[in-house]
């Protein structure tokens, strides 16, 4: 897989403000939703064993890395609120479900090319947001 080990730089953007403010409405406050929308991410992903990891490094250099097993569940605390993740695994697409008390959060993240697309989509939001990332 050429994508494994690429760095992939936000390139533009669709409707991720208006996912960002659903999700966050409550949680976090207007300059940390602010901060989301306007950081340009680069995100990498690493191939580990049977696993994987998601690296991702934001304008200011700070990191985050997500490691994840295909179909394992594992727990998660996000804003204070509990919450469960898998992650599946269909050829260049890795989606993940996040499972809160209140709904479902979906970001699926695909590889095409020289481009990382990642879609999210939300239980009780009627939206849908886009980013789109250049290699």
């Amino acid at each position: 897989m050429a994508y494994f080990g690429k760095e992939f730089k936000l390139d533009r953007q669709e409707n991720y403000d208006g996912f960002v403010n659903f999700v966050y409405d409550g949680v976090a406050d207007e300059q940390y939703r602010q901060a989301l929308i306007a950081d340009k991410p680069t995100m990498k992903l690493i191939k580990s064993g049977d696993g994987y990891a998601w690296c991702c490094t934001k304008a200011d250099k700070s990191t985050h890395e997500e490691r994840f097993v295909p179909g394992v569940e594992y727990d998660e605390v996000i804003g204070g609120k509990n919450a469960k993740h898998t992650t599946t695994v269909d050829g260049n697409v890795f989606t993940k479900v996040t499972k809160f008390p209140e709904g479902n959060i979906t970001i699926k993240k695909e590889f095409k090319d020289n481009e990382l697309v990642i879609t999210y989509t939300c239980t009780k939001w009627e939206g849908t947001a886009v980013r789109y990332f250049k290699a």
